[in-house]
């Protein structure tokens, strides 16, 4: 085979291999996670969010702000560390555990 092929082929099978498509979020959801927000912003306590930055990952903490113009939250995690999260790459919202 030729040197090009061999690489081009190696791209594609890394790409497939190591990139997982993002899980889509429909109206529903979204309108369920809006929900999940607003009291714990209010009354702070604890949530999961399930976040797609460079794979699916999960974080337990506290909504600190949102800011909707920009779209972010920014999350006090449970090691008091400030995060900066998109919304768009928030896939679910769930309570945790205390």
């Amino acid at each position: 085979m030729l040197p090009e092929t061999v690489s081009q082929l190696n791209h594609w099978f890394l790409k497939e291999y190591y990139e997982e498509e993002e899980p889509f979020s429909d109206e529903q959801q979204l309108e369920e996670m809006n929900e999940w927000m607003l009291d714990p912003m209010e009354f702070a306590f604890p949530l999961n969010f399930s976040v797609v930055e460079k794979g699916l990952s999960e974080i337990k903490g506290m909504i600190h702000y949102m800011d909707e113009s920009a779209r972010k939250l920014r999350i006090l995690d449970k090691g008091g560390q400030l995060r900066h999260l998109s919304l768009k790459n928030i896939k679910n919202i769930s309570k945790a555990d205390q």
